[in-house]
């Protein structure tokens, strides 16, 4: 082989050299630009779940401060909180009047001494909620609510022990057999009222309006009665132990067989009053004070 055909054939392995060493080049260019694209996709991926994770932390945070600045607003009358959970929050001594509770869970909520005059307590669940000293007239949609025991609805008013209706009209309304103890009916108009059988031990009832309303075998014991306006009121079989009678009108009240030993009597008027034991006050010196029996039906339930 001469040095021209040498010079030829080195030539020829040159170009395949140089042509394969191009074609490598390309693949490994079209491998790198796979490999970035992969590792900018994750990325990409991994910083959308960041977000997502952080938009969620947010939005928690966002909805704690909305409770926390529910917690602490102490006037939320006629706002909307329907839809809401409200669980556990403090709405304690909130004015709440007007409020649409609708479909919101007020589960274990705090309304010691909260107003929910006018509030719309429709699907509204109180299960567990703290209710002393709440003020509870004239709700609307109550009778759809879930209450807690001892709690009832009736004629738009929420009813319960240690329940607020001071100054409320509750006249000639049927609450026989209710649970007020320790309620506040400070100045409430109870005239011509069913409350036969209510449970009104330790009851905040001075100055309030009893006039011809049925308390036959209501549990008055140590009730604050200062006051208060019991005339032409049947209080027969009532129990009265210990309560406060200062200052109260019992003209033409019939009090058979109540059982009132160890009350307070002050200034108490007896007029044409049936007392305790069925002899009449105007025949007793104008009062009832020396015919107090101690009924055979006493109930300390």
């Amino acid at each position: 082989m001469n040095f021209e055909s040498c010079a030829v054939i080195m030539n020829k392995s040159y170009t395949l050299l140089c042509s394969f060493l191009v074609v490598l080049s390309s693949l490994a260019g079209c491998l790198a630009n796979t490999e970035n694209t992969s590792t900018e996709q994750q990325f990409d991926e991994s910083r959308i779940t960041d977000l997502e994770n952080l938009l969620e932390q947010k939005n928690e945070e966002i909805s704690g401060l909305k409770v926390l600045t529910i917690e602490y607003r102490t006037d939320l009358s006629n706002t909307d909180l329907s839809n809401i959970d409200l669980s556990d929050t403090d709405l304690s001594h909130s004015n709440l009047s007007g409020v649409n509770f609708s479909n919101t869970n007020l589960s274990y909520l705090d309304l010691t001494e909260a107003d929910l005059s006018f509030a719309n307590l429709n699907n509204t669940r109180l299960i567990g909620a703290n209710l002393v000293g709440v003020r509870t007239f004239e709700v609307y949609n109550c009778e759809t609510a879930i209450l807690p025991s001892s709690w009832f609805c009736r004629s738009g008013i929420l009813v319960g022990p240690t329940v607020n209706l001071s100054g409320a009209n509750l006249s000639g309304l049927g609450l026989s057999d209710m649970n007020f103890h320790n309620g506040n009916f400070s100045g409430t108009n109870f005239s011509q009222a069913t409350l036969s059988g209510g449970h009104f031990y330790s009851a905040n009832l001075q100055g309030s309006d009893l006039s011809y309303a049925h308390l036959d075998s209501a549990y008055l014991n140590s009730a604050f009665l200062h006051n208060a306006n019991l005339q032409n009121s049947n209080l027969r079989y009532a129990q009265m132990f210990g309560a406060d009678l200062t200052g109260s009108d019992f003209t033409n009240a019939i009090l058979t067989e109540t059982d009132m030993r160890n009350t307070t009597m002050t200034g108490v008027i007896w007029s044409n009053t049936t007392c305790p034991d069925g002899t009449n006050s105007d025949e007793n010196g104008g009062t009832c004070e020396n015919n107090i029996i101690e009924p055979d039906h006493v109930d300390w339930d």
